[in-house]
């Protein structure tokens, strides 16, 4: 479905982006658009790119809020095609890709070796490639290939659970894990290891609960028996693996009136959890999530450029690995500008 929006930017300046009109469900995975367009009286260089990306991301609002922030700040204009995909058709996508109506593509791999095999095909074509949440030990050919470090978010949360611990409960608390069931059980790992050893030489701290559960609804029917069975006896610290866990266990603590009797510290942050952090009667202290914004800004703006300047070649960059964006319980300012960037039109 196309239609064409009216987006006027600062200065003189003007873009035309075609992105997609909202997320396809599980049975499309097909091309999406959406079109903005303005006048202008000054005629702007125009680009194609593809973003090739999972169906089922949580984090498209802020993919789509950096690329209209680069297309802003590079002063060009871009008709940009989104393209979901699942395991089973990413590779025939990536096949699609014709050199001559594209100039640039960005993606989020979802099949490891044979994805990146495919996505190397379509460099060798000639069309540039940036790689976005993927961790590669060597990149041969895109022009970006940028991740965060799993055991990093961990490790970020876990050094924060330790201050709280030592500055609010004297050194001593319970704790409880509740972990996601994600189909990459490495990534929860990671992110567990990295909590715990951040607490792991604290004599009176111990972890009394380690829960799995794959839904929202699951997480909070197990914590919620969870809750009534310990009663008084509950972990003081709860340790989140992703940002549907925070959220369950902030709602299952709020109606167990457990509330003030435990914090809440997770990974990853979606718009229930920049919510729940900017209201009265938060449980969740911090969170840290990774900085997709930054990737697909960073990957759009290298794109673009490596279209303005073909003669230079697609030189294979540097894997780099972002740091996590921290978010606080009371830094209102830094929470709503992380909301802002979770937004979808």
């Amino acid at each position: 479905m196309k239609k064409l929006l009216a987006l006027i930017l600062s200065g003189s300046l003007a873009l035309t982006l075609a992105a997609c009109g909202g997320r396809p469900s599980a049975e499309n995975s097909e091309p999406s658009s959406r079109g903005e367009e303005s006048s202008s009286s000054v005629e702007l260089p125009t680009y194609r790119i593809q973003a090739v990306l999972p169906k089922d991301a949580p984090y498209i609002g802020q993919l789509e809020n950096s690329f209209h922030q680069a297309v802003n700040d590079e002063s060009v204009t871009v008709n940009m095609e989104y393209v979901y995909v699942s395991e089973g058709n990413e590779t025939a996508s990536l096949q699609k890709i014709d050199p001559t109506s594209c100039d640039g593509v960005i993606a989020s791999p979802l099949n490891g070796e044979s994805s990146l095999a495919a996505l190397s095909r379509v460099s060798d074509r000639g069309v540039p490639v940036a790689l976005i949440d993927t961790q590669l030990e060597k990149n041969d050919f895109a022009i970006v290939c940028s991740a965060s470090d799993q055991y990093a978010l961990g490790e970020a949360v876990g050094k924060a659970a330790k201050e709280y611990i030592e500055t609010e409960l004297a050194g001593k608390a319970t704790v409880a894990v509740l972990q996601h069931s994600a189909k990459d059980l490495t990534e929860s790992t990671l992110r567990l290891n990295g909590f715990l050893d951040q607490l792991k030489e604290m004599k009176d701290v111990s972890l009394v609960r380690d829960i799995e559960a794959a839904t929202p609804k699951e997480m909070e029917e197990s914590l919620g028996s969870y809750l009534d069975e310990a009663k008084d006896d509950a972990a003081t610290v709860f340790f989140c693996t992703n940002a549907e866990a925070s959220a369950a266990v902030h709602n299952a603590l709020v109606k167990a009136g457990r509330a003030d009797k435990a914090a809440v510290f997770g990974v990853e942050a979606d718009d229930a959890v920049a919510q729940i952090m900017q209201e009265e009667g938060n449980t969740i202290q911090m969170v840290a999530a990774t900085n997709y914004w930054q990737m697909g800004y960073d990957a759009l703006v290298s794109l673009l450029e490596a279209a303005q300047n073909p003669q230079a070649g697609h030189e294979a960059a540097a894997a780099d690995t972002l740091e996590p964006v921290v978010l606080r319980a009371g830094e209102a300012e830094a929470i709503a500008d992380y909301a802002s960037k979770l937004a979808q039109e």
